[in-house]
């Protein structure tokens, strides 16, 4: 599959609530009917895009429980960047939520009603190589003028909301 940096990443709030934190579902723009999935919560799991299962656990993203991370598992499994590589199409995986761990620190950058995802710190953002009707990858890309619109995510609320409560702006 080849990687196609002309997408843009649709987060729509999931109507279900668990403690004080908020799940999500993310779909690329070029197929609604792919969401973000995790095979499993381990160690290792690699995200891709695969078919939305309607609030199926594997598909439900925390964004608020930790400022700054996104998680699955009820706050156990983070998206962790592979290794710590700043490379293009490193992976994006499910790791242990550990405070501190860099490679699993996220911002939103707000710019209107959307957002981008982009690894704290880092020039790198999120990115996937979903095309209609495939599955796809979740991995890193060259946070880059021209790939801009490429990392875009959308929230069932207004991605400054989304931004403050990622930890964005601390």
């Amino acid at each position: 599959m080849r990687f196609t940096p002309n997408l843009l990443l649709v987060a729509s709030l999931l109507a279900s609530r668990a403690s004080a934190s908020s799940f999500t579902f993310i779909q690329p723009n070029t197929d609604r009917l792919k969401c973000l999935t995790a095979p499993g919560f381990y160690n290792g799991a690699r995200l891709t895009f695969s078919d939305c299962m309607g609030g199926q656990e594997f598909q439900n993203i925390d964004t608020e429980s930790v400022p700054g991370r996104l998680s699955m598992a009820n706050g156990t499994m983070c998206f962790d960047v592979v290794d710590g590589i700043k490379s293009n199409q490193t992976a994006i995986q499910l790791w242990e939520c550990a405070d501190g761990n860099i490679n699993q620190m996220w911002e939103f950058l707000p710019t209107g009603q959307w957002a981008v995802a982009k690894w704290k710190g880092q020039d790198m953002c999120m990115c996937s190589n979903v095309t209609s009707g495939a599955d796809g990858n979740v991995t890193i890309f060259s946070y880059q003028a021209k790939l801009y619109l490429s990392s875009l995510w959308k929230a069932g609320f207004e991605a400054h909301v989304l931004a403050t409560r990622s930890g964005a702006f601390t």
